[in-house]
């Protein structure tokens, strides 16, 4: 009989279980209705394929605090810094988009001159910088840990 496969959804569980609960393969497995080899499995598979896990925060509002707060603790996360930010056009990042000179949020602009990153917001109505901020790995530098708030 053909195993049958799992679904995406299935598979994610098993992923977000495994790296952001630190949950065991055999928790997992009882978790997902699934058995410990399956569970196995895909986490090899996972591995072999050469994917990451990404880190991602929920926050309740894209208020100052929250925005400037979720910049830190990635920077923490990840160990270092991207040479280069590109925010969206949000009111905690940019107080006034302009095509040539935005007028960056001084406090973002604070914590970007802190952290020695340079920002360059995405362009008003142009979604291809944004998809190049996303999509593109920066160049970054590694923190020192008494650096990190």
């Amino acid at each position: 009989m053909p195993a049958v496969r799992l679904s995406m959804r299935k598979i994610r569980e098993i992923l977000r279980l495994k790296f952001d609960g630190g949950q065991t393969n055999r928790r997992i497995a009882r978790s997902c209705h699934i058995s410990r080899p399956t569970v196995a499995d895909y986490l090899l598979r996972f591995e072999e394929a050469g994917l990451e896990w990404l880190a991602a925060e929920a926050i309740w509002t894209q208020q100052l605090p929250d925005w400037i707060g979720s910049h830190v603790r990635a920077f923490a996360f990840f160990g270092g810094v991207p040479e280069l930010a590109v925010p969206d056009n949000l009111r905690s990042a940019v107080s006034k988009a302009h095509r040539y000179e935005p007028d960056l949020n001084p406090t973002y602009m604070d914590l970007a001159s802190h952290y020695g990153v340079a920002v360059l917001p995405a362009r008003v109505r142009k979604p291809r910088d944004k998809a190049k901020a996303e999509g593109r790995r920066a160049a970054g530098r590694t923190l020192d840990p008494g650096g990190v708030a």
